[in-house]
């Protein structure tokens, strides 16, 4: 998560959104901006976990999260379903295993569990995969835990890059700030499958119910 104090913004950094790229980004156009440290309500500088909930740095900041904009990015779980799928099967998760094509930048560091996901991932079909794969949700990072909508401004993973315009440069970055570049774009076809979609809503049910209302501009 990224805090500023001087924009008056907080970046919830939920994951598989593209938040790396925006952090990365913002980062470099800001040396100012604090990473997964937040002030509390007396000011002090606390520290919290990379994937902080909004509801868990509210209760931390107190009266002062008021003074803020949250920000965070959604997408369509259906396809967080696909992509941690190939995540496993031929992404960083298996070049750092050494099970793929190792690219420029990659270290590998074996570990047994992920070794274990990537070759689960390898060996079965996506449809078969996803019925077992331990998903967890990520609707309680933006949630206040009953449903309602605790960020300010959304973006989404569809429209990265438009949405990262929209939203910081209200802060007073430019665009040519903040192009992003390449760096989320996907390695494989992602077409449209009922079977997949239909795995998605019962494993997610939550998630798929968000960003199904926030798409049709109910929350």
């Amino acid at each position: 998560m990224l805090y500023s104090e001087d924009r008056k913004f907080i970046f919830v950094a939920v994951p598989k959104t593209g938040t790396t790229s925006i952090q990365n980004r913002l980062r470099k156009l800001d040396p100012d901006l604090l990473q997964n440290r937040v002030r509390d309500g007396q000011g002090t500088l606390v520290k919290v976990s990379t994937h902080a909930s909004a509801l868990e740095i509210r209760k931390i900041m107190g009266p002062r999260a008021q003074e803020f904009t949250f920000v965070a990015f959604l997408r369509d779980p259906r396809d967080v379903v696909v992509s941690k799928y190939h995540f496993y099967r031929s992404g960083r998760a298996a070049r750092k295993q050494g099970l793929a094509n190792v690219q420029p930048g990659d270290t590998i560091r074996f570990n047994l569990g992920r070794t274990l996901r990537v070759l689960s991932a390898q060996l079965l079909p996506l449809s078969f995969w996803a019925r077992f794969y331990p998903f967890s949700s990520t609707a309680h990072f933006i949630t206040d835990g009953s449903g309602r909508l605790i960020v300010d401004q959304i973006g989404t993973m569809e429209r990265l890059q438009e949405d990262v315009d929209r939203i910081f440069g209200a802060f007073g970055y430019s665009r040519e700030e903040l192009q992003l570049g390449t760096a989320n774009r996907t390695q494989y076809e992602r077409a449209r499958d009922p079977v997949i979609d239909a795995i998605a809503e019962r494993r997610l049910p939550e998630d798929c119910e968000l960003f199904d209302r926030f798409r049709a501009g109910e929350c």
